[in-house]
């Protein structure tokens, strides 16, 4: 997801079920909601996702207001150098909840 050049907030986003599993060579970014337009996203479910990967963002989801980010799984890959994670930051309003992630 991306905002720039955005001048009004995406809203009403879901993510649910997806299943990403890294094969041979470098990982990815998993679910990665960044915000260069400074305009939170609104109502926002990110749920129920699988996130195998040796890159650190499992999810990443910065500037919204009322965020639901629950029962999914980000971790890494054996081996792999980073962390993967779920990150949030500047969030109101927002449940994380019953994750897993290294």
């Amino acid at each position: 997801f991306w905002t720039r050049g955005t001048s009004t907030a995406s809203e009403n986003i879901v993510i649910r079920g997806n299943v990403y599993l890294q094969g041979n060579g470098g990982g990815a970014q998993g679910i990665f909601m960044d915000n260069d337009a400074g305009i939170p996203y609104r109502n926002v479910l990110i749920e129920d996702n699988l996130i195998y990967s040796s890159y650190p963002h499992g999810i990443t989801l910065v500037m919204a207001e009322g965020a639901v980010v629950q029962d999914n799984v980000a971790i890494s890959v054996p081996g792999s150098k980073y962390n993967v994670s779920i990150r949030l930051s500047d969030v109101n309003n927002g449940i994380l909840s019953e994750n897993i992630s290294n």
